[in-house]
C-alpha cells in the first residue's frame, strides 16, 4: 500500500515519518502467552486464577477487567523459561542436544527475516496442547516435546495460507522446488525455476487478474518475473526464502519449508498425511 501511495502522489514519502515498527521479540511473545494464561474468564476462569496465584506478582487494572502480569513474567527470558519449563519438556528430545522448547519454538515459527507473528506462534501452542492431551494423556507436562513439533507444522499450513491470500504468485515460484532439500545451490535452485519456465507460469497466472473493463495490466507475480535470480531475492525479502548462506546457498524457513513441500536434513519433519 505504501508503494502504491508513493506512486499516487508526491509527499506520500512523509507517511514514513509516522511509522512504527511492529515486531515480537521472543520475550514478547512468551508474555503475551502468560498474559492470555492470566486473563482467561470466559471458558477456564478458575485455571486462570489459578495461574495468577502461583505466578504471583500481578496487577490488577481498576475495572477488575484486565490482570497484567508482573514486569519480570513480561520481559525477562529467565524468568520465562523457567516457568515455561513448567509447562512443556525440559528438551526438544531425550537430551539437551535436541534443543529447549522456549527456544526452539520460536526459532522454527520464524519467517526469513528472523521474525515470528503472535498468529503462528499461538496457532503452534494451542494445536501442541491439543495433541499432546489427545496422544499423550498421561503425561506430566502440559506441552509434548512432539506434540510442539506437531503445532510448528499446523503453524506452517496456516502461514502458508496466509502467504497465498497476500501474494499469490509465492506458491507458483516454490512449487518447482518441491521434494528437493535445503539449503540448496543457487545454480540449481535457478535449474528447477527454468525447468518449470516459471516465467510462463507467472506470467499466464498474472493474466488471469486482468479485468474486462479495465484496459491496464494488474500486476500480480513479482516486479522481476523474467529475472529468475531477482525473483530469488524478492523471495527472501518477502521473508519466504532465507538469505543465502555464507556458502551462497539459499534457505527456506521451517514456517515455509514444510507446508511447501521440501525437505532438511535434521529440520522438523513434514506431515506423513
Amino acid at each position: 500500500m505504501f508503494e502504491s501511495a508513493q506512486a499516487a502522489f508526491a509527499d506520500a514519502s512523509k507517511l514514513s515519518g509516522y511509522a512504527a515498527a511492529l515486531e515480537w521479540t521472543q520475550t514478547d511473545l512468551y508474555g503475551l502467552m502468560f498474559h492470555c494464561l492470566g486473563n482467561e474468564d470466559e471458558d477456564e476462569p478458575e485455571l486462570a486464577r489459578r495461574f495468577c496465584e502461583v505466578t504471583g506478582g500481578w496487577e490488577t487494572a481498576v475495572a477488575g477487567t484486565r490482570h497484567d502480569p508482573p514486569m519480570l513474567l513480561r520481559n525477562d527470558a529467565f524468568v520465562q523459561e523457567a516457568l515455561f519449563g513448567k509447562i512443556a519438556d525440559s528438551f526438544m528430545g531425550g537430551n539437551y542436544r535436541k534443543g529447549k522448547p522456549y527456544t526452539w519454538l520460536p526459532n522454527h515459527l520464524m519467517d526469513g527475516k528472523g521474525k515470528t507473528s503472535p498468529r503462528s506462534f499461538f496457532q503452534a501452542l494451542a494445536t501442541a496442547a491439543d495433541a499432546t492431551r489427545s496422544t499423550h494423556p498421561g503425561h506430566d507436562r502440559a506441552l509434548h516435546h512432539e506434540s510442539i513439533r506437531a503445532g510448528v507444522q499446523d503453524a506452517s499450513k496456516r502461514r502458508v495460507r496466509e502467504v497465498g491470500e497476500d501474494t499469490p504468485w509465492v506458491k507458483l515460484a516454490i512449487e518447482p522446488l518441491v521434494g528437493c532439500q535445503v539449503p540448496s545451490e543457487q545454480d540449481e535452485v535457478l535449474k528447477l525455476l527454468r525447468k518449470a519456465d516459471l516465467p510462463s507460469v507467472l506470467a499466464a497466472d498474472a493474466a488471469r487478474y486482468v479485468q474486462a473493463d479495465r484496459p491496464e495490466h494488474v500486476r500480480t507475480g513479482p516486479r522481476h518475473a523474467d529475472d529468475l535470480p531477482r525473483l530469488v531475492r524478492e523471495l527472501t525479502d518477502l521473508g519466504v526464502m532465507t538469505k543465502p548462506r555464507s556458502d551462497g546457498r539459499p534457505d527456506l524457513p521451517d514456517v515455509y519449508r514444510i507446508t511447501f513441500g521440501l525437505g532438511c536434513r535434521g529440520g522438523v519433519p513434514r506431515p506423513k498425511h
